[in-house]
């Protein structure tokens, strides 16, 4: 766990997740799936690591809008809504 916290934090990340995580029969801890995802504001600082990103996976529109410059396109929408209640209880702000 102290590994997996030093790399999540070594590289701005914002999620780190092992899944499975087993016990072999042996007594062995093994990580048999992991997967990190890093923060679009960390790969300034992370050159290695933004060279890796795969932008056919990504919306053609988030890839223009960052090589522009600009924020992400979804990122500019005049609302947005936080909640990890039932969509009752989301809120509205204008930015």
């Amino acid at each position: 766990m102290q590994r997996l916290y030093a790399a999540f934090y070594a590289v701005g990340a914002s999620l780190a997740e092992i899944n499975p995580l087993v016990t072999t029969r042996e007594g062995a801890v093994a990580a048999l799936d992991a997967k990190i995802v890093i923060d679009d504001n960390e790969l300034d600082r992370h050159p290695e690591i933004a060279a890796l990103r795969d932008t056919s996976a990504e919306a053609p529109s988030e890839v223009a809008a960052r090589e522009a410059g600009s924020p992400s396109s979804s990122s500019r929408a005049p609302w947005g809504a936080a909640s990890t209640a039932p969509a009752s209880r989301w809120r509205r702000w204008i930015w």
